[in-house]
């Protein structure tokens, strides 16, 4: 099977199912790397998406592994992975940021935890607006407008027929935190309050009575995806850096944390209940 999804997503399973095929086969990346006459790091560079091989090199790593019914497959996945990125324009200073978008847009499950500020997916147009005029360097008018539009735009597959299941844990100390003002606040949180009603999503609060919390080192994302049985994908991001992980042992730390987390906060109902105290708070004179 496949993967649906944009480039990114493509590039990605290409990566993974090469690694998979050669550690099935029982070759090591030297082996293959003597076969292709090149060195060992540009298998390992073709097996983490640091660049996509040329199909003369799939089609003799193909036949290495005894797999060429493989063939027309791996040919139309070249062709998918190689069609422009339509999240190239989501540049950022953070390291792997482009990769992330275009990952979360070929997801099935969206798992979220956010500490400072409501998650960008649930982000109204003038609170992400204030957001980023906030961000360090400071935006230039060009640049601010571009990005509250590639914001915006990561939020329409969430309307899609068949969109992903978001999971979503706030630190309600980001629902307290006046962004914009009274009036951009309390339409932020009526926002959630609405999304909350969505059948694929789920809004937990964690209060500040959790205490102590495993996610004390800040915020996080798991990506997971329905059509590949390649692992999920973790993306930890602060100001200057971000990395996206498909480790497994990292995933599972992280998918515990999530676990641990959705414990400590606020069941999705009682969430709702917080959330429309805090914007009856807000919209009080």
């Amino acid at each position: 099977m496949t993967p649906r999804g944009n480039s990114a997503v493509h590039r990605r399973y290409v990566a993974y199912r090469l690694k998979k095929l050669r550690e099935e086969a029982g070759y090591t990346q030297r082996d293959v790397a003597k076969h292709l006459d090149c060195v060992e790091s540009r298998v390992g560079h073709y097996e983490t998406m640091h660049s996509l091989p040329r199909w003369p090199v799939v089609e003799t790593m193909l036949r290495l592994y005894q797999r060429e019914d493989l063939v027309e497959q791996f040919r139309d996945l070249l062709a998918q992975a190689k069609k422009p990125n339509p999240w190239a324009d989501a540049k950022s200073l953070v390291q792997d940021f482009e990769l992330f978008v275009g990952l979360e847009q070929g997801a099935s499950t969206i798992e979220t935890f956010t500490v400072s500020t409501v998650p960008g997916l649930l982000q109204t147009r003038a609170y992400a607006t204030e957001v980023l005029k906030s961000s360090v360097p400071k935006l230039v008018d060009g640049d601010l407008f571009r990005e509250i539009e590639l914001r915006m735009a990561r939020q329409e597959f969430l309307a899609e027929a068949e969109p992903p299941r978001l999971w979503s844990i706030l630190d309600e100390s980001a629902l307290r935190r006046m962004v914009g003002g009274p009036a951009v606040m309390a339409n932020q949180l009526g926002h959630l309050l609405k999304m909350a009603e969505e059948p694929h999503v789920e809004i937990q609060v964690l209060p500040p009575s959790a205490g102590a919390h495993p996610a004390l080192h800040g915020p996080f994302t798991i990506l997971g995806f329905a059509e590949l049985s390649a692992p999920r994908v973790a993306y930890v991001e602060n100001q200057v850096a971000g990395r996206c992980y498909d480790d497994p042992e990292v995933i599972r730390w992280y998918t515990e944390i999530m676990n641990q987390l959705r414990t400590l906060a606020a069941p999705p109902e009682g969430s709702r209940e917080i959330i429309k105290r805090l914007r009856e708070e807000v919209a009080s004179p």
